[in-house]
């Protein structure tokens, strides 16, 4: 076997472990939508590819999920053209400034392309103040994330310990607000989810 195949058939036993993980992990946890969140609650582990694959960032940089151990994450999947993800925007600016000090780390990371739509993306942040870490969720960390759900926004929350609280598909002003923020507040040990 050449390299160059060994090293793809590497990527593919990665991938298709990646995807039994991600398999187990729906069938033993049952994510909340922005409407309706869970009555189940179960800390879970995430597939170690998915922390530590590397990500472009806006910045130019390159981050991985893992750098932010030791915070609680709320890792935000959206794009330019979600009309939702608009509206989404404004809560996260407020989670980064007033919870950031205490420990909880906003990283949105846009489905879109990091070469291709960098300056459309550059635009759209600048003219809403995203004041948060912004990066593309391109290839692995949008299959590892989204599990087929092919929608924008989705919302993730990540303990300190960087195990999986609860993932929210959607926003709904009126109600995702108050079920995200009682996610975090548990993370921070403030309180129990409902």
């Amino acid at each position: 076997m050449s390299a160059r195949n060994h090293r793809a058939s590497g990527s593919v036993r990665r991938m298709m472990l990646m995807g039994g993980s991600l398999l187990l992990l729906s069938l033993f946890w049952n994510g909340g939508t922005a409407q309706e969140p869970s009555a189940t609650f179960v800390p879970v582990e995430p597939p170690r590819p998915l922390m530590e694959t590397r990500f472009p960032t806006l910045d130019g940089g390159r981050k991985r999920l893992s750098d932010f151990h030791g915070e609680v994450m709320v890792v935000n999947l959206w794009a330019t053209w979600c009309g939702p993800c608009r509206k989404e925007i404004p809560y996260l600016n407020e989670l980064a400034a007033t919870l950031g000090p205490r420990g909880v780390r906003v990283i949105g990371l846009t489905t879109e392309h990091p070469t291709k739509d960098r300056s459309r993306v550059r635009e759209f942040v600048d003219s809403l103040e995203m004041r948060y870490l912004i990066g593309f969720a391109g290839g692995e960390i949008a299959n590892y994330l989204t599990q087929g759900r092919n929608v924008v926004p989705q919302t993730y929350v990540f303990d300190r310990q960087g195990r999986l609280l609860r993932h929210f598909v959607g926003f709904n002003s009126q109600t995702s607000p108050l079920h995200l923020r009682a996610v975090i507040d548990y993370a921070l040990g403030e309180s129990a989810p409902e």
